[in-house]
């Protein structure tokens, strides 16, 4: 029998080694992939961290509580962002923009479906949405020139969002760094915006979104000289649906017509102003933010209300001469066209101030419906029409129409009928702007019609009335002298008409010369009280 000899072969083979260097590569990557797992948070951190302290150092940085990183799809959550002053606020001398920033905190940011290499190894950003809850930050003024803009050649990586979400913003401005009094404050801000990017310095805000829904409340500013308070309850931009709308606007005075006289040292008109809602649809929201340029297709205003006062403890001082509103709106800066504005229930009232006397005349309008057609201020071979319902000083109707060329003498053409009224009802207001008392009279009706322009109004007035008695006053101090009472007494027996009756009516002729320092509406009262006095005249 024979032996036969056995080789043994102590080493691998080719298909072992490749096996072996398969597991290794596996355990390899498994060890890399762990310590990744285990260190993005860091790194994402750090990188995130990185380039906005690069804005804000050496003054300030910012710090992030929690960093939570979610994989399926790939996001991150931070939790507790806030800004931290390494040098103090009120120290640091602002030479950027981000130095006016004196606080900054938001609860929780929370980002989805990151392009991770793109974020940690390059510049091009690409995230499908970010969402900011519990924004809070404080401004104060900034910088005239922002240093690192102008000296610094920046290099910003490429920012595109699908969307960008913000929920519970609250935004506060003050004028001075270190004081604690709030300029302006708006709460409750949340913000919508698709196609979010980030572009040059200087870019136009539409530059930055496709589209964009804006909704805030609880808007206050306060205008620089503190007379005034500004506040709105809701403010509404939306792109999507054309949208723009504000609640509860107010114009609160801060101070009375007399404090107000009396800083300016001449007479100061104090509006006190406020409306329901402000509402206007088929708005182009990029032409408004990009050119200003404001086109809707229809604008509603409920409720609007406007009280304005004057003290005259001081004589008018000369001022320059007034453009009429027409040729103001037509001279506007930027483009206006409006097919349809519609005014419900508003309310306006003027009335001048004797505070050393403790008297007011006023005149006021209720229950205001207007309807205003082709409000644009570019179509020069156009007008614009206007139909006005109104409650003269609450206790008779009031009915105007007006129409406006927008040509540069500001032509225009008003009509309108007032119903039956009381005059001695109207004894404060007469009194104060013609130094005149009514004793008895009744208004039946007042019919009128006239052409303006920049320089004079021209048209006719009819106005019926019966048993009118006048008497004079001293235009000074508004009491009857005795000489008063003798020129009201030869007045009313030799020149004034005590009785105009419908079934033979006088019609007076309105010829009056602009005052270019008053206002349109003095015009209009100066223009209809020149035929109110003509009618009554002998």
């Amino acid at each position: 029998m024979s032996k036969q000899k056995t080789t043994r072969n102590s080493g691998f083979t080719t298909k072992q080694i490749w096996l072996l260097v398969t597991v290794l590569f596996v355990i390899l990557t498994a060890v890399l992939a762990a310590l990744f797992y285990l260190h993005i948070e860091d790194i994402t951190k750090n990188r995130i961290t990185d380039l906005i302290n690069e804005k804000l150092a050496p003054s300030a940085e910012i710090e992030i509580d929690e960093f939570d990183i979610s994989y399926y799809p790939l996001g991150a959550t931070l939790r507790g962002i806030r800004l931290i002053h390494r040098i103090p606020f009120e120290e640091n001398i602002p030479e950027r923009n981000a130095d006016a920033i004196r606080k900054l905190e938001i609860s929780e940011i929370s980002i989805s479906d990151i392009k991770i290499f793109r974020l940690l190894f390059g510049d091009r950003w690409r995230i499908d949405r970010i969402d900011i809850d519990g924004l809070h930050v404080e401004l104060t003024p900034f910088p005239s020139k922002d240093q690192e803009e102008s000296d610094v050649a920046i290099t910003r990586p490429d920012i595109r969002i699908n969307q960008l979400r913000l929920a519970d913003g609250q935004v506060s401005y003050y004028r001075e760094r270190l004081t604690e009094d709030t300029a302006a404050s708006v709460s409750d801000i949340y913000i919508v915006a698709d196609r979010f990017v980030v572009p040059e310095a200087g870019s136009p805000i539409h530059a930055f979104f496709d589209d964009i829904i804006l909704e805030t409340s609880a808007i206050t500013y306060s205008l620089d000289n503190g007379d005034y308070e500004l506040e709105a309850e809701t403010f509404v931009l939306n792109s999507r649906d054309g949208i723009l709308q504000i609640v509860g606007g107010k114009s609160n005075p801060l101070k009375t017509a007399a404090e107000m006289a009396l800083e300016a040292g001449q007479p100061k008109d104090k509006f006190t102003g406020s409306f329901d809602e402000f509402l206007a649809e088929g708005v182009i929201i990029e032409d408004l933010l990009a050119r200003e340029d404001f086109y809707s297709k229809s604008v509603r205003l409920t409720k609007p209300g406007i009280a304005i006062r004057r003290d005259r403890t001081f004589p008018r001082p000369e001022r320059e001469d007034r453009m009429l509103p027409a040729v103001q709106f037509k001279n506007l800066p930027f483009p206006v066209s409006v097919d349809s504005l519609i005014v419900t229930d508003g309310y306006i009232s003027y009335g001048e101030e004797y505070m050393e006397e403790d008297r007011e005349g006023v005149i006021s309008f209720y229950n205001i419906e207007m309807a205003v057609n082709r409000l644009n201020n570019r179509l020069t071979d156009d007008s614009i029409t206007v139909d006005i319902h109104a409650r003269f000083m609450d206790l008779t109707p009031l009915r105007m129409k007006a129409e406006f060329a927008m040509d540069e003498k500001g032509t225009h053409r008003v009509e309108g009928r007032l119903g039956e009224l009381d005059l001695t009802v109207m004894n404060p207001t007469i009194e104060g702007f013609l130094s005149m008392r009514v004793r008895s009279g009744i208004a039946r009706s007042i019919d009128f019609v006239f052409q303006a322009d920049d320089d004079q109004s021209n048209g006719m007035l009819i106005f019926i009335y019966d048993d009118l008695e006048v008497r004079f006053l001293q235009a000074e101090t508004l009491r009857e002298r005795r000489r008063d009472r003798f020129r009201s007494f030869i007045a009313n027996r030799f020149v004034v008409r005590s009785n105009n009756p419908a079934e033979n009516p006088r019609n007076a002729t309105i010829e009056y010369e602009r005052d270019k320092q008053r206002s349109m509406f003095n015009y209009w009262w100066r223009s209809i009280s020149d035929g109110l006095l003509e009618s009554i005249r002998r």
